[in-house]
């Protein structure tokens, strides 16, 4: 059953047995509470009209000449012409790629510790040269 809110005009749908003919519901929307009505009477079936009368067969088109059904498509091959390759593993060459990372590591590590002795040795003519360098040298661990 459908009831409608007679305040704002919200509709609800209801089972029949859910209403009895004394009970209130609420609203939702603007919290009115009312008694419903019971179901409202079906309204009555339309008169039935003579059937209109049935419009004339389409005209099937004039039948198109026959083309010829194209040729099939050649299935290709199950399995491809040549075998997959085989990778080879890595040989002593294609190994030296880490050697040389070391290198580049202890080359890097040398070069730093370098710097640190040369900052300790001309510190004052460092300091000369960039008189702000006398502001970091302090918290660097060189005496």
């Amino acid at each position: 059953m459908r009831i409608t809110c007679p305040a704002c005009d919200a509709s609800y749908d209801v089972p029949d047995g859910m209403l009895s003919a004394a009970s209130e519901v609420r609203c939702v929307r603007c919290t009115h509470v009312w008694r419903p009505l019971g179901p409202a009477p079906m309204p009555a079936p339309p008169v039935a009209s003579p059937a209109p009368k049935p419009a004339p067969p389409p005209v099937p088109p004039p039948l198109a000449p026959a083309q010829p059904a194209p040729a099939p498509r050649p299935r290709p091959p199950a399995f491809a012409s040549q075998p997959p390759r085989l990778v080879p593993p890595p040989s002593a060459a294609a190994r030296t790629g880490t050697r040389g990372l070391a290198l580049a590591w202890i080359v890097s590590l040398l070069v730093l510790a370098g710097a640190a002795v040369a900052a300790n040795v001309w510190a004052a003519v460092l300091i000369a040269a960039w008189p702000p360098l006398a502001r970091v040298l302090p918290f660097l661990p060189i005496q």
